[in-house]
């Protein structure tokens, strides 16, 4: 009896799914055929009338730079320019910013102070506890360590890491400052 009662729930489940295969089939629409559209025909490109030149006969702009300015060379920026300019201002009858008409115009040496001779570009430290500094001015980089001299004759006597002392030869200390 065994046998047949495994037999007839093996014939049932397998009716089972045979009926919810057919209901399925009948609950869903059938699917509808896709139709692909013809491809339209390209339109030809548009005809642009294209002028014919000569590559010898073109030119390329001149661009050469206005100065010669080599841009690994540490140099000042000329004040003198500045002062010509606010000169030529003042004899034109040209007020500047800070002025009123009655007023002559300021020196130039007043208006704008002379940069520092030298200044700190960076301070290092290596492994072994040196600390070089990067000192630069008059057109050159110097890599200097305490004791060092500049070339105007001014000895490192302090480097920390904000900045440089150094003595001048007239005795006097001057802190250079990182920016």
């Amino acid at each position: 009896m065994r046998r047949d009662s495994h037999r007839l729930v093996g014939t049932l489940v397998a009716l089972g799914f045979l009926a919810g295969w057919f209901s399925a089939s009948w609950v869903s629409p059938p699917t509808a055929v896709t139709q692909v559209r013809p491809p339209r025909p390209a339109a030809p490109p548009p005809d642009v009338p294209m002028p014919h030149i000569a590559l010898d006969a073109v030119s390329a702009p001149d661009t050469t730079p206005a100065s010669a300015r080599n841009p690994f060379v540490f140099t000042d920026r000329p004040v003198a320019a500045g002062a010509a300019l606010a000169r030529a201002a003042g004899a034109a009858g040209i007020v500047t910013a800070g002025e009123t008409p009655g007023n002559e115009p300021a020196s130039p040496e007043a208006v704008e102070p002379a940069p520092p001779r030298w200044r700190v570009a960076g301070i290092a430290a290596a492994a072994d506890g040196r600390i070089t500094a990067v000192v630069s001015g008059d057109g050159s980089v110097f890599l200097l360590g305490l004791g060092d001299r500049l070339p105007d004759g001014a000895s490192v006597i302090e480097i920390d890491a904000g900045g440089v002392v150094v003595a001048t030869p007239a005795g006097e200390r001057v802190t250079l400052r990182l920016p």
